[in-house]
């Protein structure tokens, strides 16, 4: 296995997202609890399964991140990863409504050595007509610009799925 070498600027890519008429409140519980992340967590054409989790400063999660849709598991088996992987997440920074830190091992990549990848999510209010809640993503770059493409297309997809989530659960 070879030692992950980071060819481009270790920075920080940041996604935002507004959700009219969604409570902040909302938003941090399909962060942090286990019903509310496996509901949406993971690029589309994967299924989670929450194991452990302890949503607090200094915490974690466990998980296991399961390719369901043919084109994702045929795209597993090219690229040479398993259809199931397990995640465990460090849980950092947790300012209650706030701020979340996750921290995890991008364990994952064929012949690179495990290196651990930090996401920050800011959550807050918006105000106007129809107020709601608001996230900034802060993605940490990794090793190489492909798998960092690779991350921040995946994150507009999870971004994506708990839209339709917290869609969801107003209905």
């Amino acid at each position: 296995m070879r030692q992950a070498e980071h060819t481009i600027p270790s920075e920080t890519i940041s996604l935002s997202r507004r959700y009219r008429g969604v409570a902040v409140g909302a938003v941090w519980d399909a962060w942090t609890t286990a019903e509310g992340f496996s509901a949406w967590w993971g690029p589309s054409g994967f299924e989670v399964t929450v194991s452990s989790s302890d949503f607090r400063g200094g915490g974690g999660l466990r998980y296991v991140m399961t390719a369901i849709a043919p084109d994702q598991v045929r795209f597993m088996e090219r690229a040479g990863l398993p259809q199931a992987t397990s995640v465990d997440v460090r849980i950092g920074e947790f300012l209650h409504g706030h701020r979340l830190t996750l921290v995890q091992s991008a364990s994952f990549i064929p012949h690179v050595e495990p290196y651990d990848v930090t996401t920050t999510v800011e959550f807050g209010s918006t105000s106007g007509a129809v107020p709601g809640a608001r996230i900034r993503v802060n993605l940490e770059t990794m090793h190489d610009e492909d798998w960092t493409d690779r991350a921040v297309a995946g994150w507009r997809g999870q971004l994506r799925r708990l839209s339709r989530y917290l869609q969801s659960t107003r209905a």
